[in-house]
């Protein structure tokens, strides 16, 4: 039914237009649920180029795009990462813009090929971004990834703020490129020349030749040669081969071929690992624990149970360690500790679980993304003194704790231990990188610190804590709620 209040005897004028009114509603549908959005990844599709009748395939084509990413390796063992959504909005025409062929097409986010005159190029104009913006602020004001489908055969999209592809029998292997533009942040591997494309490193391209100055220098053997030889004989290992980032000379990248370079061809381990970091910059290894607050009071005949729970890649092993005044508990591995105060001492102690994602995939992690801890602190009274062997007034190592609480509206509190005295600094950065508020930057003496972050002068959505003190660095994720 197209109008709820139509009636049976409803005139043609009036019929039309109720169905104009329907065409330009917009609504949302999950495709995928793996846990709260505050929670997950959230992948957000958008139809662009679909008429009120086409929506219906439109949800098709965003399912399978979405399958084709979630099947893609690495993320096909980060599946349950991530949640997804699929807005449907209505264009008048169907298609998109084609200005070489003087085809122009009335649609919803202005969709256009021919960008820069390059003909495969996809993209909308600011007024097409400031609708997108409008719909996810309204319908999925949580999003982490943007995917606009263009309801277009032509082969053709881009990467950038969103990833924008076509429904081209390859564009199913296109959204999973552009994908590793917007949301991981790789480069193009292409040598063909592209004027004006700026010049910057991307995680999988570098002007870099020297062997321990190449960022993914782990990945590559002893033995390959740099340059490598562009040969089958180094087809399958790391190394640098050049031609990459629009350049045939001067730029190389991490293997001879890879997804960034020929739709249809596995990421390489560089790209692959870019991925995995980009998915714990998103969400931490912990996904939540118990008791939430960090500061526990018990008597020495009493006992307390914390535990953790944590999000599981498949076919990647986690490692869970629990540390009892910084004393590693070997009996302990598991998501649960029973703590008791007789045990403990009479006095103040920290119990914390370390928990990695250990997966082969990843060798190069100098911000620990696939490393979480939490630690409480707990407080034994008792009326006897009992011995206690174990207790000690200063922590005995670097720790940045989950904020409390999270999600948080318009403050939450930020709590770290130092070991020893350190200069400090706690900073917040949004989704897209950029600082927005440098909490503290000083020296500090040892011991067990919170910092208040009043954010009630920015918009709702996701934010970073970077801590950093010593040689110690960390980044939890914080969910805003407005």
């Amino acid at each position: 039914m197209i109008c709820k209040n139509i009636r049976t005897n409803c005139i043609a004028f009036s019929f039309a237009i109720c169905l104009h009114i329907a065409v330009s509603q917009e609504s949302i549908q999950q495709l995928l649920e793996n846990g709260p959005t505050e929670k997950r990844i959230n992948i957000v599709f958008l139809s662009e180029g679909y008429t009120a009748l086409q929506l219906t395939q439109y949800i098709v084509d965003a399912t399978n795009d979405l399958n084709s990413f979630l099947n893609t390796p690495p993320n096909s063992s980060y599946k349950n990462f991530f949640n997804a959504f699929a807005i449907s909005v209505a264009s008048t025409d169907s298609g998109s813009d084609h200005p070489s062929r003087n085809v122009f097409r009335n649609t919803y986010f202005n969709s256009t090929f021919d960008t820069y005159g390059i003909a495969r190029l996809v993209s909308i104009d600011g007024e097409g971004a400031n609708k997108v913006q409008t719909l996810l602020q309204s319908l999925m004001p949580d999003y982490d990834i943007v995917i606009i489908i263009v309801n277009d055969l032509e082969y053709g999209g881009s990467g950038g703020t969103f990833a924008i592809t076509s429904i081209n029998s390859s564009a199913l292997e296109t959204v999973v490129h552009e994908l590793g533009h917007s949301f991981a942040g790789l480069g193009d591997e292409y040598s063909s020349p592209y004027p004006g494309y700026p010049d910057t490193e991307e995680p999988n391209t570098t002007k870099e030749t020297v062997r321990e100055k190449i960022k993914w220098n782990s990945w590559i053997s002893n033995t390959t040669p740099l340059p490598t030889p562009k040969t089958s004989q180094y087809g399958s290992v790391v190394g640098l081969f050049e031609g990459a980032h629009y350049q045939s000379s001067g730029w190389f990248r991490p293997k001879l071929n890879c997804k960034m370079q020929t739709l249809g061809v596995k990421f390489c381990e560089v790209c692959s690992e870019t991925f995995i970091k980009s998915f714990y910059r998103l969400l931490r290894p912990i996904e939540s624990f118990s008791p939430v607050n960090p500061s526990i009071s018990i008597s020495d005949t009493q006992s307390v149970l914390l535990s953790i729970s944590n999000i599981k890649p498949a076919g990647s092993g986690i490692k869970t360690e629990w540390f009892i005044d910084g004393i590693k508990n070997n009996g302990e591995k598991g998501s649960t500790v029973s703590v008791s105060g007789n045990d403990l001492g009479i006095g103040q102690h920290t119990v914390y679980c370390i928990v990695r994602d250990t997966t082969p995939l990843v060798r190069n992690d100098p911000n620990n993304l696939l490393r979480d801890s939490v630690l409480w602190n707990i407080s034994v009274s008792g009326l006897a003194a009992v011995n206690n062997n174990h207790g000690h007034d200063f922590p005995s190592q670097y720790f940045l704790e989950q904020n409390y609480p999270n999600p948080f509206n318009p403050s939450t509190t930020i709590a770290f231990t130092l070991p020893s005295p350190s200069f400090v600094t706690l900073t917040i950065y949004d989704v897209l990188g950029k600082k927005i508020e440098t909490l503290i930057a000083q020296e500090m003496s040892s011991g067990r610190f919170t910092q208040t972050w009043n954010a009630s002068t920015v918009s709702g959505g996701i934010y970073f804590c970077e801590f950093r003190a010593g040689s110690y660095s960390n980044i939890i994720k914080l969910a805003l709620i407005k």
